[in-house]
C-alpha cells in the first residue's frame, strides 16, 4: 500500500512558501546588480557564468520545481538546448528540443504580457509551449482556457518532503522503511557516511555506470541522465553541488547529490545504490535528510518521469506535497 501525505502537510508547505516570498520580494533592480543583461528576444544558453544570476531569481522567488535549479539546466543544459533571457524582469529559460518556454520566474506576469511573451516565442520559432503553469495561475485567469488548451504533465510533478520527517522516519506507514534501515546497520555496523568530495567521485561515478548499464541501450532517459551526470561529477563545485557517500569497508553503497534550490528547499538530483547491499537507499536517503535537516526545511526529491516503480518509490515515502503542474498549448 502506498502513503499518502496528507491536506496539512500540504498547506503547511504552501504556507512556508508564501511567507518567504513576502518577505523577500522587495526590489527587482536586477540591471544595477548584474548590468547588461539579454533582453527577450536575444537568448543566451546556459553557461556556469549565470549561476549568480539564476541563483538570484530562485533565492529570490523560491520556486517549487527542480526544473528551475541552476545544476539541473547546467547538467543537462547541452541535452535540452537550455537558453535564458530577461523579460519585463522576469526570468525566461527556454528549451530548444521541447520546444518550450518555462513560466518566467519573477513577480507574477500577468497573463495578458504572458501571451505578449509567447506571441514573440512563436515569432521565432513556431510551435512553442508553456510549461510549469501552476494550477493557481489557471484559477486566477480563466480567460487561458479561450486560448490555450491545458495539458497536466503528471511526469513532471515534483515530489517534496519535509527534512524532518524524512529523517525521522515517524508512523506506521513508514515502518518498511525503518525495518531496511535497521536491517542494513545489523548486517553492516561498520558503514561510514563521507561528505562527497573528489576522492570519492570517481568510486560515485564506476556505480552510477555499472546501475545504468544495462538498460542504455533501449532506455533514452537513462542514457541522457548518465550525461547529465556525468557533467554534474566534472563541474560539481563550480556549479554548487553538495553529497553523501555511503560506504562498507571501502566500498560505496549508495550516494547522493543535491543542491540549494532557495533557503526553504534542497533538490536531490541523483541518488544511486548498490543493490547488493539491501537497505542502502533507504539509508542514504535519510542521511541526506539528517544532513539538510539544518539548512533546509523541505528537500524536492524531483520526478517520477512516468516511470510506475518510481513513483511508487517516490509516493511510498509520504511526500508533502506532490507539486503538479501543467502546459499551455495554443489552440
Amino acid at each position: 500500500m502506498i502513503a499518502k501525505c496528507s491536506t496539512t502537510q500540504k498547506l503547511d508547505f504552501l504556507r512556508d512558501r508564501q511567507n518567504w516570498l513576502l518577505n523577500d520580494m522587495k526590489n527587482d533592480a536586477i540591471h544595477s546588480v548584474f548590468g547588461k543583461l539579454p533582453e527577450f528576444p536575444e537568448f543566451k544558453p546556459i553557461g556556469l557564468e549565470d549561476r549568480e544570476l539564476i541563483n538570484h531569481y530562485t533565492a529570490k522567488y523560491k520556486p517549487v520545481s527542480c526544473e528551475y535549479s541552476f545544476a539541473n539546466l547546467f547538467c543537462w543544459g547541452e541535452l535540452y538546448n537550455f537558453a535564458w533571457s530577461i523579460y519585463a524582469g522576469r526570468l525566461v529559460i527556454y528549451s530548444g528540443v521541447d520546444k518550450q518556454i518555462l513560466m518566467p520566474l519573477g513577480r507574477e506576469l500577468p497573463f495578458t504580457d504572458l501571451r505578449k511573451l509567447h506571441y514573440g516565442m512563436i515569432q521565432i520559432n513556431p510551435g512553442n509551449n508553456i510549461s510549469q503553469v501552476s494550477d493557481d495561475y489557471l484559477i486566477k485567469y480563466p480567460e487561458i482556457s479561450r486560448h490555450y488548451s491545458i495539458y497536466r504533465n503528471g511526469a513532471q510533478a515534483d515530489y517534496i518532503y519535509s527534512a524532518r520527517k524524512l529523517f525521522e522516519l515517524n508512523g506506521t506507514k513508514l515502518g518498511k522503511k525503518r525495518n531496511l534501515i535497521s536491517q542494513f546497520k545489523r548486517k553492516w555496523p561498520d558503514y561510514v557516511v563521507e561528505n562527497m568530495g573528489h576522492s570519492n567521485i570517481d568510486s560515485c561515478r564506476a556505480l552510477a555506470g555499472q546501475q545504468m548499464q544495462k538498460h542504455l541501450k533501449v532506455n533514452r532517459s537513462i542514457r541522457e541522465e548518465k550525461a547529465a551526470l556525468n557533467r554534474a561529477f566534472d563541474y560539481f563545485d563550480d556549479i554548487g553541488l553538495e553529497g553523501l557517500v555511503l560506504k562498507i569497508s571501502g566500498q560505496v553503497a549508495a550516494f547522493a547529490v543535491f543542491s540549494k534550490l532557495h533557503n526553504l528547499m534542497y533538490a536531490t538530483h541523483y541518488e544511486k545504490s548498490d543493490l547488493n547491499f539491501k537497505g542502502a537507499a533507504q539509508v542514504i536517503n535519510q542521511e541526506t535528510a539528517r544532513f539538510l535537516m539544518g539548512k533546509c526545511k523541505y528537500i524536492n526529491r524531483e520526478q517520477d518521469l512516468g516511470l510506475p516503480g518510481l513513483r511508487q518509490a517516490k509516493l511510498s515515502y509520504c511526500p508533502d506535497l506532490v507539486y503538479s503542474v501543467n502546459t499551455l498549448m495554443p489552440l
